[in-house]
């Protein structure tokens, strides 16, 4: 989702050109000027949040907005500018106590309720935000990002057709914009339209929501047979994405004259076992690469291996635990009481765009009291959860011996193999353990793009997933997962 859009406030006719213009800095030296003159004048704080608001500089705006209330209580406008800076850097319930004020003050305009309907989408609060993104549509109907932020809550409201004509509208209004059509493109995917979604999903670099592209010496890949072809694939996004995309990578292996891939280096263990014919390097390893042909980022190799569901892969994992160790922790394991299970309950980056997607531990009861033992696979610190754990359900989760749980994925993918049944929420844990082939029950917000459209990500078959519905508390999913864990593993299912 796109950040909020606010409109220019009056200030003097120069600096007012200069804002519609979409000269931001200029006009922000402009009322710097001015206020050193004027330090006490309301209207040129306001536009001077306006303009940092503008140049994505939103704690400044914030504090700007916050003067220009100090001087006058009654300026609706620097209240919706403060409510907007506040929402972007993630203080959603103070952004909309300021965006509320500013809605009473009499600002009943498409930045305010546009500013609304996206502090109470980050707040979980979908049937709210639905109505306030529709009001803004209403006030603002040539304002694309008012468009696009609707379908986004349309979208993970189930609502798939409107999103996707919400979509097209804020794509037709403004068609070179990348991030609209990059949330187009995670829409389509998550309605299982991978046609359409993976000609979209390129927009995402220069949105930037996939990363840097990089600026390779080669010819970017495009689809064509590999027989006699040297291919890198270099990794984009976070660790769970390249894990899920990686899971392409046997295709690629196959089909090529030489692999080169270029991972993040706490994986070159992994791959360098899974794919022995490939040269694998660390993303920061300057040693000399092999020579290539072409080479393409990791997540638009499935626009041209993953084109329907049929092409995905039908069963177990794709990487190669280290069989040792995989020895090694089954024999530890065989030392616990129970049936162990490894579990991870968030995610090691948690702000508030993202704090939704994960059940709070005071949810977890259905799973947590079912009389399995529980192996931790957190990988940040998990001592005060872990303690809230057994004092509110009198559940042990056993911490691994000698395991550094961030950084030795060899030897959390060893464990995770061995264990056979992981429990997670939508993270890069999850991703390891399916790509072991693990049966990993993962808990994961509705309408996913992982999850294509399915009750499963077919990236890795061994994983299956437990949404959270609109209107939904977390229990309806965790009560079906742990109807699920009492089901006995496939003891084929992990490496």
């Amino acid at each position: 989702m796109g950040r909020t859009k606010s409109s220019p406030t009056r200030t003097r006719p120069t600096a007012e050109r200069l804002l519609r213009a979409g000269r931001y800095a200029e006009a922000e030296a402009m009322l710097r000027t001015d206020l050193a003159a004027r330090p006490n004048d309301a209207p040129v704080l306001t536009a001077l949040a306006f303009a940092l608001s503008k140049q994505g500089r939103h704690d400044e705006s914030a504090a700007a907005a916050q003067q220009a209330i100090a001087r006058d209580a009654t300026n609706a406008h620097a209240h919706m500018l403060r409510g907007v800076a506040l929402a972007n850097l993630g203080r959603h319930i103070s952004g909309l106590n300021f965006l509320e004020r500013a809605l009473a003050l009499g600002e009943d305009t498409f930045a305010v309720h546009d500013g609304l309907g996206c502090a109470h989408f980050r707040l979980g609060d979908l049937d709210t935000a639905i109505t306030h993104l529709r009001r803004a549509v209403m006030l603002g109907p040539n304002e694309a990002s008012v468009h696009s932020h609707l379908a986004v809550v349309l979208s993970a409201s189930g609502c798939t057709a409107e999103a996707r004509a919400a979509h097209d509208q804020a794509c037709r209004l403004a068609p070179g914009d990348a991030l609209l059509r990059m949330n187009r493109a995670l829409a389509l995917l998550a309605d299982g339209d991978l046609d359409r979604g993976w000609e979209e999903y390129d927009h995402g670099f220069a949105a930037p929501a996939r990363g840097e592209l990089r600026h390779c010496d080669v010819a970017r890949w495009d689809g064509r047979p590999l027989s006699g072809v040297r291919l890198l694939v270099y990794r984009e996004q976070g660790l769970g994405d390249e894990l899920i995309f990686g899971s392409c990578y046997p295709d690629l292996a196959s089909e090529a004259d030489h692999l080169v891939i270029e991972c993040r280096g706490r994986l070159v263990p992994l791959f360098a076992r899974t794919f022995p014919n490939a040269t694998v390097c660390a993303t920061r390893d300057t040693s000399p690469r092999p020579s290539a042909d072409f080479a393409i980022p990791s997540g638009s190799v499935a626009r041209h291996r993953r084109r329907a569901l049929a092409d995905f892969p039908d069963a177990g994992g794709y990487l190669a635990a280290d069989a040792a160790r995989v020895a090694y922790w089954r024999a530890w394991l065989a030392t616990l009481p129970g049936a162990p299970v490894g579990v991870s309950w968030r995610s090691g980056l948690v702000n508030a765009a993202r704090r939704d997607a994960y059940p709070p531990l005071e949810e977890w009861e259905p799973v947590f009291t079912n009389g399995a033992t529980f192996v931790c696979l957190q990988y940040d610190d998990s001592t005060a959860d872990r303690a809230l754990i057994e004092r509110r359900y009198s559940t042990e989760i056993v911490v691994p011996p000698d395991l550094d749980l961030r950084d030795d994925l060899d030897g959390v993918a060893a464990l995770a193999a061995a264990l056979g049944t992981v429990v997670s929420v939508d993270n890069a844990v999850a991703a390891l353990a399916g790509s072991v082939g693990a049966r990993t029950l993962v808990l994961t917000p509705a309408h996913t793009f992982t999850a294509l459209g399915t009750d499963r990500w077919p990236w890795l078959p061994t994983v299956q997933t437990f949404d959270r519905q609109r209107g939904d508390t977390w229990q309806p999913a965790m009560m079906a997962l742990a109807a699920e864990l009492n089901r006995p593993a496939d003891p084929t299912s992990s490496s």
